[in-house]
């Protein structure tokens, strides 16, 4: 039996949609009105609530079902997203109650099944993450930080109307591969819903993460996707604990605020919860780089420097990638200074050239 919580939840989460006028009225037309309704000369949330609250249960579990199945195109006319995110979690929980839950876009009675993978991407599911970040954000410290990074795919919609939901289930499955190569063993990450991956970066500081996030977003902008040779970008909203965020629906709100800031400043974006908004509306190009804790030592530069004089090339000490090398000349040096970048990693070091004193002496 659906209970009366449950149907409250249930307009809680349609109250939403009242800027979404025509989509709120076919959705409650098609299941509980015979003929159609003015929604412009009614108060649509009376009307919702009336329905809802008033409608026999067959009727209602039709409707839900119906909601179940076009979840996340209801969730894409909602803004901000965690909005609707947090009443979905809420009505689900009200479902459990009830005796159902919402799994494959389906309204299921019964238990939870009990596998924690996707069943389509190579990805955690959304259950999980919910756990995960509520049990990070607790162990999370100023010297042990968290950070929660959002990805969505631009224009997904378009690729899933211009090629079919095959090729778009294709894409997704592409990028949640790409998505768990660059993290690795660093994190975990999740099918937050629809085209939206939740990376989860237990110690890592927000530089750390912006890096990563960083990485990701390069490796996506540059590759081709799917049989159709696709090009495809992503959008990222960081946030971590222990600095802005101090409780799971702290750092889960600021990383989705973030995500959609990174869309309003023109996609392809890597944005930091917090960060000051830039004056340039340009997608970010592959500024971001890695932290270098402590810089190098004297050794370690004096070890490239060797490489390059002795060998006539230096390789990166990360991943062994041939470092572009540029002199550079100044008054009283016997050597002139060099620096060194990774086209790959993004790895960069100035080693100082050696003064005609030191090289003498």
């Amino acid at each position: 039996m659906i209970s009366h919580q449950t149907r409250l939840s249930v307009c809680q989460l349609l109250d939403l949609l009242t800027g979404e006028r025509a989509y709120l009225g076919t959705l409650i037309e098609k299941h509980f009105l015979d003929g159609e309704i003015n929604w412009y000369d009614r108060d649509p949330l009376v009307v919702v609530r009336r329905v809802i609250l008033e409608s026999d249960e067959e009727r209602l579990l039709t409707f839900l079902r119906e909601l179940a199945r076009t979840k996340n195109e209801t969730r894409q006319r909602v803004a901000p997203r965690y909005r609707f995110d947090e009443r979905m979690t809420e009505l689900e929980r009200c479902l459990a109650l009830d005796g159902y839950h919402i799994q494959d876009a389906e309204l299921v009675a019964g238990d939870h099944g009990t596998s924690d993978q996707d069943d389509l991407l190579p990805l955690l599911r959304r259950r999980v993450f919910d756990a995960d970040l509520v049990r990070y954000v607790r162990e999370a410290a100023p010297e042990r930080p968290v950070a929660l990074v959002m990805l969505d795919l631009d224009k997904f919609k378009a690729v899933n109307d211009s090629h079919g939901h095959p090729v778009g289930d294709e894409l997704l499955i592409e990028v949640a591969r790409c998505a768990t190569d660059v993290i690795g063993s660093k994190g975990r990450a999740y099918r937050y819903g629809g085209e939206e991956i939740a990376v989860l970066l237990p110690n890592y500081s927000p530089d750390e993460a912006l890096a990563l996030a960083e990485r990701l977003r390069r490796a996506l902008e540059t590759g081709t996707w799917t049989s159709k040779q696709l090009k495809v970008t992503g959008s990222f909203g960081v946030a971590a604990a222990s600095t802005l965020a101090s409780d799971p629906a702290d750092l889960l709100r600021l990383a989705d605020i973030a995500l959609y800031d990174a869309k309003d400043l023109g996609r392809n974006y890597v944005r930091l919860a917090g960060e000051p908004r830039p004056v340039s509306r340009q997608p970010r190009r592959a500024d971001r780089r890695e932290p270098e804790p402590g810089g190098m030592s004297e050794a370690q530069m004096e070890e490239l420097r060797l490489q390059y004089y002795k060998l006539g090339d230096a390789l990166c000490p990360r991943d062994a990638v041939p470092l572009r090398v540029q002199e550079t000349t100044g008054f009283g040096f016997k050597s002139p200074g060099l620096h060194m970048a990774c086209l790959a990693c993004g790895f960069e070091v100035e080693i100082p050239g050696i003064p005609v004193a030191n090289s003498e002496g």
